[in-house]
């Protein structure tokens, strides 16, 4: 059997809070329920990326980018209860049937940047590397013509799968919410499940809408700002200085023409119109069109497409093909009201050689 789920974002708490406690729970009820039901001999659980989420931390905020700090963070995520639910979950699976974990790196799980946290992570499951547990980037099984990956390679922001583009999610998805948070003292990580939603590429509306009006334009105000600093900051001027390595002199023009308060706010502003407009849609649909393409490509014959990344749920036939494409979801569904933020919503896939199921988890929020 194979189960897949993804974009659990298990988090140190510092800046979001993390999945509630009783959705993990509910995931794995479900995943024991089907064992139980089909009762097969072995069971393949793909963590499809962004499992465990090293990125999301105040403490890259002051300390280096590199697998020291990576580990420390992962140190303060395995204390959270969460993280504690989830580990003895994957133990009780264990103790009920022979276990193999493919482990995709998603742009959260940092596994890739420092390999050293593969060991960290497998030692944390009661798995070990290379026997019961594999890094991988991509999943694919013949018997069930299942192919799986994180997705964020195939999303219309390639940049993310870069070292400036880890620096720029730090800066707009920590450094952000830190400021907002200590300037407003009004960032009630409590009204949402994962505020990590929030910032930058949910509407206005939605900042507003948990922060209320007057924070909400502050909060605006102050993604903004964020922005410009870093495109003037050492992460973009390092960024330039790597990109021309061997032309020094375009690297200076470089440097003088971006890292300056006049383009850093054109640039910002240019960014933030963009992000704050693309739509979810939008990049399921580059997901799809770029993964189809790479399974011809590879001469990989699928059935079902499994991604995550995006959180945006969606299970949908891929025009002119028999192949069917889910996005597992995990985050809230954008609405009118503060309510649709309150919910859960994400599924789980479960495969085995006779049948299919798309299992669909929605439990209310912290």
């Amino acid at each position: 059997m194979i189960v897949i789920v993804g974009d659990l974002h298990l988090v140190d708490e510092s800046v979001m809070p993390n999945m509630p406690s009783a959705t993990i729970e509910k995931i794995f009820a479900k995943i024991i329920k089907s064992i139980e039901q089909t009762k097969p001999n072995r069971l393949t659980l793909v963590l499809n990326g962004d499992i465990f989420d090293t990125l999301t931390s105040e403490l890259w905020l002051t300390n280096e980018f590199n697998g020291d700090t990576a580990i420390k963070v992962f140190r303060g995520v395995q204390k959270t209860e969460s993280a504690k639910i989830f580990q003895r979950k994957i133990n009780k699976l264990c103790s009920m049937i022979s276990v193999e974990i493919q482990y995709i790196s998603g742009n959260h799980d940092l596994t890739n940047e420092f390999p050293q946290l593969r060991k960290k992570i497998s030692d944390f499951l009661g798995m070990e590397v290379g026997k019961n547990i594999f890094f991988v980037d991509e999943f694919f099984d013949k018997a069930t013509s299942v192919y799986a990956t994180h997705g964020d390679k195939n999303d219309a922001w390639k940049i993310w799968k870069t070292n400036f583009g880890n620096q720029m999610q730090i800066w707009f998805t920590v450094k952000a919410l830190v400021d907002i948070r200590d300037k407003t003292g009004n960032l009630n990580f409590k009204k949402i499940a994962n505020v990590g939603e929030v910032l930058p590429r949910k509407r206005t509306e939605f900042i507003k809408a948990v922060l209320g009006e007057k924070d909400g334009n502050t909060a605006k105000i102050i993604i903004r700002q964020t922005t410009e600093q870093f495109f003037a900051s050492d992460s973009t001027r390092n960024a330039i200085r790597a990109f021309f390595n061997k032309r020094p002199v375009m690297a200076k023009i470089t440097e003088k023409i971006v890292c300056n308060k006049i383009t850093a706010g054109i640039l910002s502003r240019l960014l933030l119109a963009y992000y704050y407009t693309i739509e979810r849609d939008f990049r399921n649909a580059k997901q799809k069109k770029e993964i189809n393409k790479y399974l011809r490509d590879k001469g990989i014959q699928a059935r079902y497409i499994v991604v995550g990344h995006t959180h945006e749920e969606e299970h949908s036939k891929i025009a002119g093909t028999g192949i069917k494409f889910v996005n597992l979801g995990y985050c809230q569904k954008p609405g009118e009201g503060l309510e649709k933020y309150n919910k859960i919503r994400g599924n789980i896939f479960v495969s085995d050689e006779s049948s299919t199921k798309i299992i669909n988890i929605k439990i209310p929020g912290a």
